[in-house]
């Protein structure tokens, strides 16, 4: 039996910053026909595909719970991380995924307005998210509280 999660959701800061690209595409289109210059044109285009493709990947990005492993799929990729590996489990708080931070198992239900919490697991003991030197290390996904239960249960299972 499998179980699919959303890996990322629109947030009303997402949608706003959505609103805001997609603004500024339609007043650089209509520059483009007030003045006819290339820049615009290739502006437009350029803006129009950023929030094609980012609207494309938080659609079309989840998480699949197997019984025997994790899988998250996305529009350009698929990891797969057995439960019997994985080491570490925690929740980080992140707007900005250069600067995580990592949040102790107390405040994992406490409601964050600016920075969104996402779960992370590991292969390696004791992982640190700053340090870590390439994105399949680890697998990080938006945190849902009965998401985070069914993964600590299949863990301890294996």
């Amino acid at each position: 039996m499998s179980r699919q999660f959303k890996k990322h959701t629109l947030f009303t800061f997402d949608l706003i910053y959505l609103i805001v690209i997609i603004v500024i595409a339609g007043f650089s289109g209509w520059m483009l026909f007030q003045s006819g210059l290339m820049f615009w044109l290739i502006l437009t285009v350029v803006i129009g595909s950023m929030v094609f493709l980012s609207l494309f990947y938080i659609l079309y990005s989840k998480i699949v719970l197997t019984s025997d492993s994790l899988i998250c799929k996305t529009p350009f990729s698929v990891r797969k991380m057995d439960f019997s590996e994985i080491k570490t489990v925690g929740v980080y708080l992140g707007g900005f995924k250069t600067f995580p931070i990592v949040i102790t198992p107390e405040k994992y239900d406490e409601r964050r307005y600016i920075l969104t919490k996402y779960i992370y697991i590991s292969t390696i003991e004791n992982h640190n998210l700053i340090s870590a030197k390439s994105r399949k290390e680890y697998i990080s996904f938006l945190y849902n509280r009965e998401l985070f239960d069914l993964l600590q249960e299949r863990i301890s299972k294996h």
